[in-house]
């Protein structure tokens, strides 16, 4: 599982590389916790159309950036 820092230059990752770590974290986190993940937080507020995507195809309930608008 990567860490914040890390994952800051996501925009950048491969479909794979992103889907991979997007889901993997979230399925490790629900075994570890034993609990739902129901939300995502993009790591210091960094997204794109391919990370945004592929948050939403990992079935998050929503999911939050710094930004100050609706996205």
């Amino acid at each position: 599982m990567r860490t914040e820092e890390t994952l800051d230059s996501e925009v950048s990752f491969k479909k794979k590389e992103l889907e991979r770590e997007i889901n993997h974290s979230k399925k490790a986190l629900e075994k570890y916790l034993k609990i739902p993940i129901k939300y995502f937080a993009y790591p210091k507020g960094f997204y794109n159309m391919k990370t945004m995507d592929e948050v939403r195809k990992s079935h998050y309930k929503a999911a939050f950036t710094m930004d100050e608008k609706l996205i």
